[in-house]
């Protein structure tokens, strides 16, 4: 009986065990706080941005980005201040770093394409375009499957809500007026 009581008190103290040292491993790495330091280094950034010191907010950025590589958005803001001051070849420079890290993030490969289209290489933009694109559909199946199980749930509010995140408006379609004209 007591081999049992045992075995049940490993089973559950084990896996908190496992994942205090993870924690602590993460802690110890410096990954916890790089986390929150991505998040603060982008609101500083975002908040010098939106008030007009764009200097600022790309210095906060790339200090940010030296001290965490493939930092979440910070590359595509970086972008994002670089097009903005049309300096296109240092955007694809920064785009061009970070996208290996971050192959699937659609807005980096769209700031890739306004670059190069800015720069009249437009063969280029357009495939990147594609790129982007052909993403951009995969999370719209995904969003269309999301909605398919949300009405087979029964809940309806919670499929129009994926339909509409997928582009489709099911007020202006027959199904979703019942056939009647608006």
């Amino acid at each position: 009986m007591m081999k049992g009581k045992t075995c049940k008190l490993f089973v559950r103290i084990i896996p908190a065990v496992l994942f205090g040292a993870l924690l602590l491993l993460f802690w110890e790495s410096g990954l916890l706080i790089s986390i929150q330091g991505q998040k603060e280094s982008l609101y500083e950034a975002k908040t010098a941005y939106n008030s007009g010191e764009k200097e600022k907010a790309l210095e906060i950025l790339r200090k940010t980005a030296d001290r965490m590589p493939a930092a979440g958005d910070i590359p595509l803001w970086i972008a994002r201040i670089l097009i903005d001051q049309k300096k296109y070849h240092q955007a694809l420079r920064s785009i061009n770093r970070h996208l290996p890290v971050n192959k699937n993030h659609t807005g980096l490969l769209i700031m890739k394409a306004r670059a190069l289209k800015a720069l009249e290489r437009k063969a280029e933009a357009y495939a990147v375009y594609r790129a982007a694109a052909d993403q951009l559909k995969i999370l719209e199946t995904a969003y269309l499957e999301l909605a398919d199980l949300a009405f087979s749930f029964g809940n309806g509010e919670e499929a129009y809500k994926y339909l509409h995140m997928a582009g489709i408006r099911p007020e202006t379609t027959k199904a979703g007026n019942n056939g009647n004209k608006k």
